[in-house]
């Protein structure tokens, strides 16, 4: 294979639009696969606020404030349609009138259609590390996982 078939193949991705039906609005919409960067730009966004320490042992410890990461991961989802929805006239959308003016099960549901057709969730890493470990103390609505 040569290099401009294989780039061709990689470049596919941003302009393989696809119809997908949206439940929350008994419709069809135009998405796209989210790029690396995008992608990457979101999963920083999502991790913002969770604080990583290590113990003298080399033993992680993660905590996180419940309000930020439930705020961070909407507007990760606003993100995320922002980027992938292909629609005309999207490039005056926000993430603050999304969120504002959008109703959440439509923006939660093309989100994750587009996560389903990229094969990556950017939120995914901070649910996995809720589950998998032991919450050791709670305040408020922090908690650290040990």
């Amino acid at each position: 294979m040569k290099f401009d078939e294989l780039q061709k193949k990689i470049e596919l991705g941003k302009d393989n639009v696809q119809q997908v039906y949206i439940e929350a609005l008994e419709d069809y919409v135009p998405i796209r696969e989210l790029t690396k960067k995008e992608l990457v730009e979101l999963s920083a966004e999502a991790t913002e606020h969770i604080n990583v320490e290590f113990d003298k042992d080399g033993n992680p410890t993660m905590s996180l404030t419940m309000s930020k990461l439930t705020k961070n991961e909407a507007k990760v989802d606003a993100k995320a349609v922002i980027y992938g929805l292909e629609v005309e006239g999207k490039g005056k959308l926000t993430v603050d009138y999304v969120l504002d003016n959008w109703k959440s099960s439509a923006v939660e549901e093309i989100a994750q259609a587009i996560y389903n057709i990229t094969g990556e969730n950017p939120k995914e890493s901070v649910r996995k590390n809720k589950k998998n470990k032991t919450i050791s103390e709670v305040e408020g609505d922090s908690f650290r996982t040990q």
